[in-house]
């Protein structure tokens, strides 16, 4: 592969997944390291090869690329009183605000369940109020009979 052709590889691999810059100073940096080692007795054969793929290469640029772009869009976590805290802390206010997330999800379920419990009776009630009232009109009338 000759070094036109690893830069042109480099470069569609590269091509809309990291910024024109990068693009540009990631070829710009590969072109002069080849002719640099080229320059100290190497073939540009030698170069690429020990270089490696260069959609390989890109994969590793595409994710240091993205991993610094995380670090700096990440905001700093601040406490209650608005100063930054460390990242392994967690201030007051988020505590708080775990504490009633928790309390409204426990008190959802039980409405739920209230609802859920509500529809079973429901469901039951007209087959199980005839039932009763058949059952107790023969009590009654088994209580008449005796007196």
């Amino acid at each position: 592969m000759s070094r036109e052709e690893f830069l042109t590889e480099l470069r569609k691999a590269l091509q809309g997944r990291v910024s024109q810059q990068a693009v540009n100073d990631n070829l710009r940096y590969y072109e002069e390291y080849i002719l640099t080692e080229s320059h100290k007795g190497k073939t540009e054969a030698e170069v690429i090869a020990e270089l490696g793929n260069p959609r390989l290469l890109a994969k590793s640029i595409i994710d240091a690329e993205n991993a610094t772009a995380e670090k700096t869009t990440a905001e700093p976590q601040k406490g209650m009183d608005g100063q930054e805290t460390a990242s392994g802390e967690y201030s007051f206010k988020k505590i708080k605000i775990r504490i009633w997330l928790i309390l409204a999800a426990v008190f959802l379920f039980v409405i739920l369940l209230i609802i859920l419990l509500a529809q079973v009776v429901a469901f039951l009630l007209p087959v199980l109020l005839p039932v009763a009232i058949i059952f107790f009109l023969f009590i009654a009338m088994g209580m008449n009979k005796r007196f």
